[in-house]
C-alpha cells in the first residue's frame, strides 16, 4: 500500500496511511481501542482539531509529538478519540432489575448491608447519577449508609462534567416529573437553561480517572 497523502479539497491537512496507522497503534496501546478502518474520518476530525489547538501546521507534527513527548499529549489524545454515548435511564430494564430484585435481595440481608457498585465508563456521568437515584428510591435512608458507586472513565473531560453535575436541561427531557422535581434543581440567570443533581445523589458516588488497560 503506498503512502500517497488521501487530501481530499476541504481537507485543511494532509492526513496519510501512515499517520492513520500510528494513531492507531497509539490508542490501541494506551487505551486499549481498537479503531477499524471505517474511523479514519473520525480521527481525522478529531485529531486536526488538536492540531488546531497546538498551533501545528500537520499531521507529521502531531505524530512526532506523540512519539517523542508522549506523557504532555497522551490524555489529550485519548479524550479525543473516545466517543462517549450516554443518557440517563438509558436501557432501564437494568435500573429496574437493580430496584426490584437486587435491592430487596440485599435488605433481606440485613437492615445495612454494604454495597459497592461500580459504573466503569461512567462518561458524562447519566449512568452512576441513574444508579445513585435508583437506590434512593428503593432503600430506606438507613441502609445507605453503606451504599457507595464508584464511577471511572479514561476520559477526563467527561468526568469533570460528571463530576460537577450540570446538564442542559435537554439531557433531562425524557425523565418524569416528579424525577426532575426531587433530583434536580433548575438553573436561574446565567444558568438558565441548565439543571444541577441535588448533593443527595452526589454523595454516593466517587468520581475517578481510570484507564481500564
Amino acid at each position: 500500500m503506498t503512502d500517497a497523502a488521501e487530501l481530499l479539497p476541504e481537507r485543511e491537512f494532509g492526513f496519510t496511511d501512515r499517520h492513520f496507522e500510528f494513531l492507531r497503534r497509539m490508542v490501541g496501546a494506551h487505551a486499549g481501542i481498537n479503531l477499524s478502518e471505517a474511523k479514519r474520518e473520525l480521527v481525522y476530525g478529531r485529531i486536526s482539531r488538536r492540531i488546531r489547538a497546538l498551533n501545528m501546521r500537520s499531521f507529521d507534527d502531531y505524530c512526532r509529538l506523540l512519539e517523542e513527548t508522549p506523557d504532555g499529549e497522551i490524555g489529550n489524545f485519548i479524550n479525543a478519540i473516545t466517543t462517549n454515548l450516554t443518557a440517563f435511564f438509558r436501557e432501564d430494564h437494568h435500573f429496574d432489575f437493580l430496584r426490584n430484585t437486587l435491592v430487596p435481595a440485599w435488605l433481606a440481608q440485613g437492615a445495612r448491608p454494604r454495597v459497592r457498585i461500580w459504573s466503569a465508563g461512567c462518561s458524562t456521568g447519566e449512568e452512576p447519577y441513574s444508579i445513585a437515584m435508583s437506590l434512593r428510591e428503593s432503600m430506606p435512608e438507613s441502609a445507605l449508609a453503606e451504599v457507595a458507586i464508584l464511577a471511572t472513565d479514561i476520559d477526563t473531560n467527561v468526568l469533570a462534567t460528571a463530576e460537577a453535575g450540570v446538564y442542559d436541561a435537554a439531557r433531562v427531557e425524557s425523565l418524569s416529573s416528579q424525577r426532575l422535581q426531587q433530583w434536580f434543581r433548575r438553573g436561574r440567570g446565567v444558568h438558565a437553561g441548565k439543571v444541577r443533581v441535588v448533593p443527595e445523589l452526589q454523595s454516593l458516588i466517587r468520581f475517578r480517572q481510570l484507564n481500564l488497560m
